[in-house]
């Protein structure tokens, strides 16, 4: 009985130790699963961390990609307004007044009082053409005369002059398109 007893006591503390041992395992499992849940929870929190980072930096390289093309878009504007301003510059600079025959308006804005009247004369071998023009606060006006030769020479230069600035013109026009 007594080695029944022994035998019992030996089995009852091999019990308690295995089921301490196995109360031990769990609680090791059950560390090892939370430290296993943590270290999950850590790295799933970096990669959102990276994925939050690249995505910004994505939102922000858009961001200075608009800036800039607003800003060459903005430059592009000015540049052209400027050109255009020239343009409308030149264009007034290049207006011919059917009044006065000066440049830089036209008749509607005519500052000049004093208008030419060509007259035809008629001398002896060739025509002559006389040319009153009355100037703003003097009484008479003063005559000049040009034969028909030096009007022709005139009138040729005034063509070849507009000649070359249609060219031109044309030349800018085609390097826009």
């Amino acid at each position: 009985m007594e080695l029944q007893v022994a035998e019992e006591e030996r089995k009852r503390k091999q019990r308690r130790r295995q089921e301490e041992r196995e109360q031990e395992r769990r609680e090791y499992e059950k560390r090892w699963e939370e430290e296993e849940q943590r270290r999950q929870k850590e790295k799933e929190e970096v990669e959102e961390r990276k994925r939050v980072d690249e995505e910004w930096k994505r939102v922000e390289e858009i961001r200075i990609k608009e800036e800039r093309r607003a800003e060459k878009e903005w430059k592009q504007q000015e540049i052209w307004e400027r050109k255009r301003e020239e343009n409308r510059q030149r264009a007034i600079e290049e207006m011919k007044c059917f009044e006065c025959g000066g440049f830089g308006h036209m008749a509607s804005n005519c500052r000049n009082v004093g208008k030419e009247e060509p007259v035809l004369v008629f001398s002896n071998r060739f025509e002559v053409l006389k040319i009153r023009v009355m100037q703003r606060g003097k009484g008479s006006g003063k005559e000049v005369t040009k034969d028909r030769k030096e009007i022709l020479r005139e009138e040729k230069a005034k063509r070849r002059v507009e000649m070359r600035q249609t060219k031109r013109r044309e030349k800018r026009r085609k390097r826009r398109c």
